[in-house]
């Protein structure tokens, strides 16, 4: 399941990165990667998958970076940016041991 969030928030964020549709549907798809990229987050943690887990913290920095969150369209109670993500994922790759 938590792949499927990983491949679904990647094509969110293809979507908003290529500006498609309507302006309007930018904020739809760039939320939506949002939304599929905590989830992957979630339900890799319930996993002991290591690279499962980093490509969800990878997807969910790739998305807090995409254009939309990136040009101040971003919603109130959005996530940080792309360094909240990092620290984890580095530890993940490396192999240091960290509580995630």
């Amino acid at each position: 399941m938590a792949r499927s969030r990983i491949l679904e928030a990647f094509a969110e964020n293809a979507r908003v990165e290529e500006q498609l549709g309507e302006d309007g549907d930018t904020a739809v798809y760039a939320n939506a990667a949002q939304r599929y990229a905590e989830e992957a987050v979630a339900l890799a943690k319930h996993t002991q998958n290591r690279r499962l887990l980093a490509g969800a913290y990878i997807v969910r920095g790739m998305t807090a970076a995409n254009d939309f969150f990136r040009s101040g369209m971003r919603r109130s109670n959005a996530r940080p940016g792309p360094p909240h993500c990092c620290v984890p994922t580095i530890a993940i790759i490396f192999g240091k041991s960290s509580s995630l």
